[in-house]
């Protein structure tokens, strides 16, 4: 068995690896783990096409900041010069539209489809992806747009201590519209989630690293 955290500290990655990797590898690269505006600035002059944001789900720091909480800084740093995806904290279809309102070009979902590969197999994965896709469609309906070209940052309200500057300096501004944004924390909460049938899901969870519970009920209806 390989000694995880002596993997870790051995396998240093450094910016003249991504200079090497630019000069060797000709297609377009994409930088995974970026979660500041400077590193997603020297990515960018490494040569780098595109930018994931990822805190690799909290797994090596725990207490590292949330992907959403540091996507307005990042695209205020790219200024369109770069691809910006987004990775980790999707839970529900709401949270891949805010996402998508706070500059996101797409997202990247590990935890939905491992939840349900873990109740039902290949038709457990089938049914998160139904889930989700079903809640986008009806967050965009009640939202009044027809399509993700319409999403834009008047849709959502960020907290005013999660403002960032512009490129050029200038002060952040919340606007109070449809999604609100919070980040206070939830020791212990139910999540309902629907779909066309009007069934509902009851999920529990301490936090958003803990394993979700799955009820006998949820099992059953991913097996459908």
């Amino acid at each position: 068995m390989t000694d995880v955290t002596a993997a870790l500290v051995s396998a240093v990655v450094t910016w003249d690896d991504l200079r090497w990797l630019r000069r060797a590898w000709r297609a377009p690269i994409i930088v995974k783990g970026v979660l500041t505006g400077n590193d997603a600035r020297r990515a960018i002059d490494e040569g780098a096409e595109g930018l994931v944001l990822s805190n690799r789900g909290g797994r090596q720091l725990d207490g590292v900041a949330a992907t959403l909480r540091a996507l307005p800084e990042i695209v205020a740093a790219v200024n369109g010069q770069a691809e910006v995806l987004m990775d980790g904290g999707l839970r529900r279809g709401s949270d891949i539209l805010k996402a998508f309102c706070m500059g996101a070009r797409a997202v990247l979902v590990g935890r939905a489809y491992a939840y349900g590969v873990g109740a039902a197999g290949q038709a457990g994965v089938a049914r998160a992806l139904e889930i989700l896709r079903t809640e986008v469609e009806r967050t965009m309906r009640l939202l009044g747009c027809p399509s993700v070209v319409e999403l834009n940052s008047s849709l959502v309200e960020v907290p005013d201590d999660r403002l960032v500057s512009g490129p050029d300096g200038a002060a952040g501004h919340a606007v109070p519209q449809a999604m609100r944004l919070t980040d206070a924390p939830v020791p212990e909460r139910t999540r309902q989630y629907s779909n066309s049938d009007s069934e509902q899901f009851d999920i529990s969870a301490a936090n958003d690293r803990d394993p979700v519970r799955t009820s006998p009920r949820q099992q059953e209806s991913f097996g459908r």
